[in-house]
């Protein structure tokens, strides 16, 4: 099938899903998106910030191009029913994913408060920037989307009796990983553990209290986001060349209840002593105010990650990513700038141990919580889930936590945790038609507690794009980047560039 036809086709099957509703009350309309780039590097990666913030579309093969399209439905019924749809599907020279793969497919429907999805969407949760933040700990836009089953209170709803001051959203959601053919095939040949058909399930809750777009100066959110994975499979090699297939959950619904409420993982007592499956999560915490009178903002934040009890009760401290932004106005030479310093290299304490040093004062996993031991955390990692917080090697988390991807040793897991990490980042407009980005990060990894690094790993990465942007053709952007890479902290030394062309627009539309 030529790419012009599966674009075709794209269209005609989102064509049809209109059929049946363009009788009803509301607009309706169809949009489409044609992205076509091409990356060459020096070195064997494609440069980090060339490939991170891409949903995992990016390669990080040096030297290759992809073309991608999609079309997307959108229509408000009424007042209080409306739906969306998308297809978005991507052709590679190479890709973990094969030549082709579907990247985003899902169907979406409000009622009123109310949002129901089911698919695999780029829906980008975080309270942080997404083109110039380094990332949240926790949900990043660097992995190819998850498919899931969900849902929630899409947009901020006001809380009753709260005087236009307190807001919430929301969501929890089910779904699946897609990698395990990937999975094995970094694995097997290096005899190494792995898994796979593994079940995602996820919940997120944020206030805001204040409102800066309609009424207020000020705002402050915060948020709690937990992702988990379980069920599915572990293969563990054995010395013989062999592998012990161990499944992780007999019955779906009964493990589905136990990630959802945190419970233990097992009948044993030992079992009881650990939460089932992997999960993580993060706290974050938004304070936003204006400054003057034509919309520019300043902010600061804090994100704090945690895997376990220990880090819920924050005995990991300092470890979270801090930082500040600037927000300006839209056509000046400098309308948003980023500032954070990450930091990750307490987990709790290098060695399991009673880290209250008495009776704790977050709830413990049983009556007598003296027995209680913290500390040497694994961040990203997990014993069993030993592919730990990514898909296809990608994170799901911060970048700056290099990716399973980058190893060469058949580990699917990350390889060093322990981080001080400085990232900046700075956008604007040189004219009218003319955008610019510059993102800089440096860091050190120390490895993890369980596998330290020999020599600590430093290093640099920084990207700069130009965007232009002509008015006489809507919907049109054309996209030079180039990018460096330079020390092992970042996976090696390279020089990247990337030409890029995005195409925008209204296939129909009907009132």
């Amino acid at each position: 099938m030529s790419k012009m036809n599966c674009f075709k086709n794209i269209v005609a099957l989102c064509g049809l899903m209109c059929l049946s509703t363009t009788a009803t009350v509301g607009q309706l309309k169809i949009n489409y998106s044609l992205e076509t780039a091409a990356a060459l590097a020096t070195g064997d990666h494609t440069p980090f910030w060339q490939v991170n913030h891409t949903w995992g579309v990016q390669s990080l093969a040096s030297n290759n191009v992809y073309l991608r399209q999609g079309a997307f439905v959108e229509q408000q019924i009424n007042r209080d029913w409306s739906w969306s749809a998308g297809l978005d599907f991507v052709a590679a020279s190479v890709s973990t994913y094969g030549k082709s793969w579907i990247q985003q497919l899902y169907l979406h429907a409000n009622w009123k408060i109310i949002g129901v999805e089911i698919g695999s969407r780029e829906n980008y949760l975080s309270l942080f920037n997404p083109d110039l933040s380094s990332g949240d700990l926790a949900k990043s836009n660097n992995a190819r989307p998850i498919p899931v089953i969900k849902a929630g209170f899409p947009d901020y709803v006001l809380i009753p009796f709260t005087k236009g001051n307190l807001f919430i959203k929301g969501e929890v959601g089910y779904g699946k990983y897609l990698d395990t053919d990937y999975l094995a095939q970094q694995a097997i040949p290096f005899h190494r553990n792995y898994v796979g058909g593994i079940y995602a399930h996820n919940k997120a809750i944020f206030f805001r209290f204040g409102d800066i777009e309609h009424r207020h100066r000020q705002q402050f959110t915060l948020s709690c986001t937990n992702d988990a994975q379980w069920g599915g499979i572990i293969y563990k090699a054995n010395p013989d060349g062999s592998y012990d297939v161990l499944p992780q959950s007999k019955n779906l619904i009964d493990g589905a209840v136990r990630i959802t409420l945190g419970v233990g993982g097992g009948e044993t007592p030992q079992d009881q002593s650990f939460i089932f499956g992997s999960s993580w999560g993060s706290y974050s915490l938004k304070y936003d105010r204006l400054i003057g009178n034509r919309g520019r903002q300043i902010s600061a934040y804090l994100n704090h990650f945690f895997e376990d009890g220990s880090g819920m009760g924050f005995i990991n401290l300092p470890d979270n990513l801090y930082g500040l932004e600037y927000t300006g106005v839209a056509g000046e030479w400098i309308s948003a700038v980023v500032a954070e310093v990450l930091y990750t290299k307490h987990q709790s304490g290098a060695t399991m141990n009673n880290a209250l040093g008495r009776e704790g004062s977050y709830t413990p996993p049983s009556s007598d919580n003296k027995y209680r031991t913290d500390g040497s955390d694994n961040y990203y990692n997990n014993g069993d889930y030993c592919n730990g917080v990514s898909h296809f090697g990608k994170p799901l988390g911060n970048p700056l936590l290099l990716a399973p991807e980058y190893n060469t040793d058949g580990y699917i897991g990350f390889a060093g945790n322990r981080v001080m990490a400085l990232h900046l980042a700075i956008e604007g407009y040189l004219q009218a038609e003319w955008q610019y980005r510059l993102l800089f990060s440096t860091g050190r990894n120390w490895g993890t507690f369980y596998i330290p690094f020999s020599q600590i790993k430093s290093g640099w990465a920084t990207g700069a794009t130009i965007m232009y942007n002509p008015k006489k053709i809507a919907g049109l952007s054309m996209q030079i980047a180039v990018a460096c890479d330079e020390g092992d902290f970042f996976g090696g030394n390279t020089l990247g560039g990337k030409f890029t062309i995005i195409k925008k627009g209204i296939i129909s539309q009907w009132n």
